[in-house]
């Protein structure tokens, strides 16, 4: 029965590549087209780097082996809430679970299935992302062929550890508190969240910087990244193996290999032998605790929001209304929006005990487009994975909302400013506050501020045109939505906007505060910059609602 199940999984991921015969070709050119420049992009992003840091006489090496270390050590935190997150979902709120714990199948075969099913849906993303990375760090280093064959397994394996331990931690929750969803989360919120903060606070709680040599700066903030070196964490043996690949030290690299192999498998062998024993019970307790509360009409948070809604027409408000509560009724929405803001402002928060505010004005503007670079490809990540859905999230009732005494422009419309609203609320609020921290100049405000305005509108706009173009009506999982050819399409196109604005301001600017600003360039060139960046930012925003707009017209209901 459970290859059955396997097998079924397969075809579908088969046909689902033989449905792309029928898509337009332009839209498979498009998509393939933003993808490959993605990958590009990001592999000459990384080069740079790479090169960058080698070209320091003597740390170059050593730097660039810290931040790999730093970079998989921040990864493998994400990771685990991110399995935390999504096995709730394919564990214990998925329909095709309740179907499965219905027929003569052991639990941990279930837990097996759903458990590959975590595994793709949680770190499809931080695959896509390691491409360019280590093919960038394998060209820098001069490795051989066998360097990029030998780190698939050696991802493969890592991979299984953060979601071995994020399925395990769900389903110990889930058998022990007879609760309902939202509390679960919170607790595995809590459980990945405070060791997180305890490591993130070791970078950020350096101290103030007095050295006035580079290498006493450096050595102080390696002294606050050392928590990252650990020989007991996966992500150390990780960085250990690509290193040592790369050096053609194949006796250290398998060695990590086996480590992270070994290691991997017994944690899946632990999450079977824990599946066997706690998941069913937790199913169950699950679905019994799983009862729908009733609410007194006019009560709640909402109540807050009731004289700005009088002013909306009632289809307008219902949507809105209902919108905003699923939103708040799903933790698995607003706990990742959460942690993603959450850490950034922790961040923000510390820029002066990094000492930023008393660097020159050439270095602040550096740190605050690096701000900005982080603020927008956190909008992104997030518009995708909130907004993109919200078409589809009307599920298989869409034709109810289509038949509705509603225009098709006024159900976009809702969603949009909603979403930037919400969106608008809470960049221009961080960007502020690290503006403020960084006792910035009144011209980074202005530009900061209005670039965060102008990506809050068009990734909203970008995310709900791409949604409306390729629903999903068949799905009620929001990272499953995500996790199509148009989810995927709105995260590159996202970040290829990001880093074309930046790209196209943070320069000039640059050379302005240095008081060099006829350098590269001239004071009419910067306003075909900015006239530029407006361009850009009004199409990313526009194109995408009107080609959806059109094709939610052409539905039939």
């Amino acid at each position: 029965m459970f290859g059955c199940f396997l097998r079924l999984k397969i075809n579908l991921i088969k046909n689902l590549f033989l449905s792309l015969k029928k898509e337009p070709p332009i839209k498979i050119g498009l998509i393939s087209f933003a993808v490959a420049s993605f990958l590009i992009g990001g592999y000459l992003l990384f080069l740079r780097g790479f090169i960058y840091l080698k070209s320091i006489p003597g740390i170059g090496d050593f730097l660039i082996e810290k931040l790999l270390g730093v970079f998989f050590m921040a990864l493998f935190l994400m990771l685990i809430f991110s399995n935390v997150i999504v096995s709730f979902s394919t564990l214990y709120s998925s329909d095709e679970v309740h179907f499965l714990m219905s027929l003569p199948i052991a639990y941990r075969r279930i837990f097996s299935l759903r458990f590959i099913e975590t595994l793709i849906y949680s770190s499809w993303a931080f695959i896509f992302l390691s491409i360019p990375l280590l093919v960038s760090f394998g060209t820098i280093m001069q490795a051989g062929l066998y360097f990029y064959i030998l780190i698939v397994p050696l991802i493969i394996a890592f991979l299984l550890i953060p979601s071995g331990l994020g399925n395990l931690i769900t389903m110990v929750l889930a058998r022990f508190i007879s609760l309902k969803k939202g509390v679960v989360l919170l607790i595995a919120f809590l459980v990945v969240l405070i060791p997180t903060l305890v490591v993130f606070s070791g970078l950020l709680h350096i101290g103030r910087f007095e050295e006035t040599d580079t290498f006493g700066l450096i050595n102080q903030i390696l002294r606050g990244l050392r928590f990252s070196y650990s020989p007991i964490l996966p992500s150390y043996w990780l960085t250990e193996g690509v290193l040592a690949f790369a050096k053609n030290n194949l006796r250290t690299g398998f060695f990590h290999l086996l480590v992270l192999l070994s290691n991997s498998l017994l944690i899946c062998q632990i999450c079977l032998f824990v599946a066997n024993r706690v998941y069913y019970p937790g199913w169950a307790l699950f679905k019994g605790s799983n009862i729908t509360k009733r609410y007194r009409a006019g009560s709640g948070a909402l109540k807050i929001l009731e004289p700005i809604f009088r002013l909306l027409n009632p289809q307008i408000r219902a949507l809105l209304t209902k919108d905003i509560k699923v939103f708040m009724r799903d933790p698995t929405q607003w706990v990742q929006f959460t942690i993603f803001f959450g850490l950034l402002a922790i961040y923000i928060s510390n820029l002066r005990n990094l000492s930023y505010d008393v660097a020159p004005e050439a270095s602040k503007v550096l740190i605050s487009f690096l701000n900005l670079v982080a603020t927008g490809f956190v909008l992104s990540s997030l518009t995708t994975r909130f907004v993109f859905p919200l078409i589809s999230l009307e599920g298989k009732r869409f034709w109810i909302v289509g038949l509705a005494p509603i225009s098709v422009d006024s159900i976009m419309m809702e969603k949009l400013w909603l979403s930037t609203i919400g969106c608008m609320v809470i960049t221009e609020s961080l960007m502020a506050f690290s503006n403020i921290m960084l006792r910035a100049s009144p011209l980074i405000y202005v530009v900061t501020s209005g670039t965060v305005f102008l990506m809050s509108l068009s990734l909203s706009g970008l995310s709900v045109g791409l949604g409306t173009i390729y629903p999903n009506f068949k799905e009620d999982n929001p990272a499953r939505i995500v996790s199509g050819l148009g989810g995927t399409l709105n995260i590159i196109l996202s970040m290829m906007y990001i880093g074309t604005i930046i790209a196209i301001e943070a320069l000039p600017l640059h050379f302005y505060m240095e008081g060099k600003p006829g350098r590269y360039i001239n004071r009419a060139e910067v306003m075909v910059l900015i006239l530029s960046v407006i361009v850009l930012s009004l199409s990313t925003f526009i194109v995408p609602l009107r080609l959806g707009r059109r094709v939610l017209k052409g539905m039939e209901f």
